[in-house]
């Protein structure tokens, strides 16, 4: 199936309606042909005139068109979640099945992440939250996840939720471990000051 086109049918749905579906077909569900008075299809250029069922903004929409509409549309990225996988397959696609490629740890890391490369980009990601003093929030931004679909589309960071509550959990059993081990280690307890600090918020916000 071609990829530089819309489908002639066009319907309002979502990203995941017929999940199975190509994604040239997911992109099209978000897409809503527009009808004159007589019922029949406004065209330009041969193209059908389509309106993004999530911002109702009208054009006539290739597939090119239609996923750049959709990486800067707010109101789409908001109401799917899904939308980001979609348009990361639909990259892929484009480009023959190929993989984008990057290291982690000075190895060659393809578009498929493993479980422990997940873990270990979403320890990094966390401390970068702690240390740069930012709020968890922000992880569910979709401006924060476009950064990470550029750079590996075959990663997806942690929401906010995961990582104040399961990584965030991790590390602090992780540094209370090593702060016992340097305790144990002083031969003058009696000289150590801990200083604490943290969240006012009870969801840790």
């Amino acid at each position: 199936m071609s990829l530089l086109s819309l489908s002639d049918a066009g319907s309002s749905g979502s990203v995941s309606a017929a999940v199975g579906a190509p994604s040239e077909d997911r992109i099209r569900n978000l897409f809503t042909l527009v009808k004159d008075g007589q019922g029949k299809v406004i065209q330009k250029n041969n193209r059908k005139a389509r309106v993004c069922n999530a911002c109702h903004l009208q054009d006539n929409y290739s597939l090119d068109k239609a996923v750049k509409h959709l990486e800067n549309c707010e109101q789409a990225q908001a109401e799917n979640e899904k939308l980001t996988q979609l348009l990361d397959e639909v990259h892929v696609d484009r480009d023959g099945g190929s993989t984008c490629q990057g290291t982690l740890d000075g190895r060659v890391v393809s578009a498929t992440v493993t479980d422990s490369e997940q873990s270990t980009i979403d320890m990094a990601i966390l401390l970068m939250f702690i240390m740069c003093n930012i709020s968890f929030n922000v992880a569910d931004s979709p401006w924060y996840k476009r950064i990470f679909r550029y750079l590996h589309p075959g990663f997806t960071p942690a929401t906010a939720k995961v990582l104040r509550t399961k990584y965030l959990t991790g590390a602090f059993a992780s540094a209370r471990q090593s702060i016992k081990k340097l305790v144990a280690a002083v031969t003058m307890p009696h000289c150590i000051t801990l200083v604490l600090d943290g969240w006012s918020d009870i969801n840790m916000e």
